[in-house]
Order: C-alpha cells, then sequence, then structure tokens
C-alpha cells in the first residue's frame, strides 16, 4: 500500500528477518497483489527475487535476507532474476529490459561482525556455518559478501548491463572500510 501511495516501481529491502521459502514469497507476493487490488481498484503486477540463507529449520523469523522487487509497469520490465548462488542470502537481482538496455538492481545486506557459537542464529552465524561447513579455511562473511558481490557485479558489467545496488552496508558511509570502496572502485559505482 506505502509503495503505491508513494509512486514506487522499483524497491529494495535488506535485512528483511523472513524465512524466503518458495512457498512463503508465493503466499506473500499474493498477499500482496490482492492488498494492492483491493487499495488501487484493478490489477497490480508485483515481482519480487528474494534470498534467505540455507539450512534454516525455525520459524519464519530467520535474521538476514533480501527482497527486491518491481511494482506494476515496472514488473512487466523484468527480463530475468538471479539471488545469491550460494544461497546464504546476501543479496537478491532483478534484470530490466528496457529499450534494449538491460538493468541490473540488486539489493544487498552484509553481516554485522557478531561472535559465533553454535547456538546464535544470526545473519552472521548462519553465513560462517555454511561458509565453514565445506571449507577449512577460516570464514569472514562480512569480507565474503564483499569479494563474492564484487565478482557478481563485474559479471553483470561484463554482459553490458547498467549496475544498481542497493545495499545494507552494515558500517558508517563516511568511514567506509577498504574492501567497500575496493567494492566501489573496481565495479566503477557511484555511491549516492
Amino acid at each position: 500500500k506505502t509503495l503505491m501511495e508513494n509512486q514506487v516501481g522499483l524497491f529494495g529491502f535488506a535485512e528483511t528477518n523472513f524465512h524466503w521459502t518458495p512457498i512463503a514469497t508465493k503466499i506473500c507476493v499474493n498477499r500482496a497483489r490482492a492488498a494492492l487490488k483491493r487499495k488501487m481498484g484493478r490489477k497490480v503486477d508485483l515481482t519480487v527475487q528474494t534470498s534467505a540463507c540455507k539450512g534454516w529449520c525455525g520459524s519464519q523469523y530467520q535474521p538476514g535476507g533480501t527482497c527486491t522487487g518491481a511494482l506494476g509497469q515496472w514488473a512487466s520490465r523484468v527480463a530475468s532474476r538471479e539471488d545469491d548462488p550460494d544461497k546464504l542470502g546476501r543479496w537478491s537481482c532483478l534484470r530490466l529490459q528496457i529499450k534494449g538496455t538491460v538493468i541490473s538492481v540488486i539489493t544487498a545486506y552484509r553481516v554485522c561482525k557478531t561472535k559465533v557459537n553454535l547456538e546464535t542464529n544470526t545473519a552472521y552465524s548462519q553465513q560462517w556455518k555454511e561458509l565453514t561447513a565445506n571449507s577449512s579455511a577460516k570464514a569472514n562473511p562480512r569480507e565474503r559478501t564483499l569479494i563474492d558481490l564484487k565478482k557478481f557485479v563485474k559479471k553483470e558489467i561484463e554482459k553490458k548491463r547498467e549496475v544498481v545496488v542497493m545495499m545494507d552496508a552494515n558500517e558508517c558511509a563516511e568511514k567506509r572500510s577498504e574492501e567497500m570502496n575496493s567494492l566501489i572502485q573496481e565495479c566503477v559505482l557511484v555511491d549516492c
């Protein structure tokens, strides 16, 4: 409702704290469509791509995750979608086809640094557990997010796509880390 009232066409939610299973996503989208139809008095297209960390066994509440969406006429422009290939809930992407140009709209979430133990279910802990499950290497989910996102964005650029990244980086913009500066500079992004 708020998105339509403010004439939002594209949106990105980081740290949604929702367990985005295919069924849960479908239910949420159908409920949102019905609510929008009641509010607007007409059918409204809604397309979303979500991401959540795999291996979650808890409730509907799951720390982290992202949701990238397109409403109305923007939804009809969605050519493809993709999420974090490692299934860690770090980003989701919609690709829009507009007059011969493809725009990749990416919503990313970079976890806060927290302590890890086997009982915690923070987004950091979930990602750390998944990253260390198949590797003996020391895992740093914050660092890995930027490394992997940089690869993903570079791949989009190599395919001649325009890129928009909306990100909850969990760091102060005035005191950006070296890793964040590297992502911005190497991918020729503009921090707005």
